[in-house]
């Protein structure tokens, strides 16, 4: 019994982990997934939200998907910028 007591007094502190639980990155993924079709410039702002949301994790795949949903969203305006001025032109 005291030889459990001393090890338990012994113990470092364990430091979070870094990896992510699997039901937070289901709804990581989940945001992603949603946040694409979002990246279109009439609904962008709740894009933005979804890559904020991504953005602001403290997991590098998460910033990644948070990049990239940004990424999707600048090629969608430039796509849209082209073909309204495509449609002015003709």
């Amino acid at each position: 019994m005291e030889e459990n007591r001393e090890i338990k007094k012994n113990r470092e502190p364990t430091l979070p982990s870094k990896t992510l639980s699997q039901k937070k990155k289901v709804v990581l993924t989940f945001i992603f997934m949603l946040g694409i079709p979002l990246s279109y410039p009439t609904v962008m702002p709740l894009g933005i939200i979804c890559a904020s949301i991504l953005l602001f994790q403290k997991n590098k795949k998460a910033s990644l998907m948070g990049l990239f949903l940004i990424f999707v969203q600048f090629l969608s305006v430039l796509v849209f910028v082209g073909l309204n001025q495509l449609s002015q032109s003709i």
